[in-house]
């Protein structure tokens, strides 16, 4: 009979993970109103006016609002690598008498032997996510400073933010498909 797994939040920071969870729902949204801003023609970052207001923003506004939401999600993950890690919970498992502040009593003593196997799976799991982010951030940095802020998209042409769109919702079922209009 196979043991069970440690409760949820007795490893991992589950308030944390949301705050996270977040910031990418938050990065999606506004990748898309940042597609949107520019098939419609808005290169700007905040339109002039009165009654205007952070929605009708363009794309220079929503493609920044998606790289610091990207930014921080990967500045959570490396913070909460490092505590993990310093609390001795590593891709190997949980180090001999090492315990996190919120666990009873280390992993390995919660499921004998399930340590390494939690640890391999956590870490691989979202380090490739956090690998994925980070390529999505960076691209998104030289396609702002070398296209965006220079205004070389155009409602006729902006087929790097599309493909930077598609990227940025790769895996996340449902959310990439709406980041494409149709040509007819």
């Amino acid at each position: 009979m196979a043991t069970p797994w440690a409760q949820p939040g007795a490893v991992l920071n589950v308030p944390l993970t949301g705050l996270n969870t977040f910031l990418l729902i938050c990065s999606s949204v506004s990748m898309v109103k940042a597609y949107a801003a520019i098939a419609d023609g808005k290169k700007y970052f905040l339109p002039q006016g009165a009654g205007k207001t952070l929605q009708d923003g363009g794309l220079k506004f929503w493609m920044l609002v998606t790289i610091i939401c990207g930014a921080g999600f990967v500045g959570v993950q490396v913070i909460e690598y490092i505590k993990l890690v310093g609390e001795g919970f590593t891709p190997a498992g949980y180090r001999a008498a090492s315990r996190s502040p919120s666990m009873p009593r280390p992993i390995d003593q919660v499921r004998p032997g399930c340590g390494g196997e939690y640890g391999s799976t956590f870490f691989t799991m979202t380090g490739f996510h956090g690998f994925h982010v980070t390529c999505g951030v960076i691209s998104m940095l030289y396609l702002y400073f070398t296209k965006v802020l220079p205004e070389k998209y155009s409602a006729q042409d902006y087929r790097g933010i599309e493909v930077i769109g598609l990227y940025w919702h790769f895996r996340r079922p449902g959310v990439g498909s709406s980041c494409s209009r149709s040509s007819n």
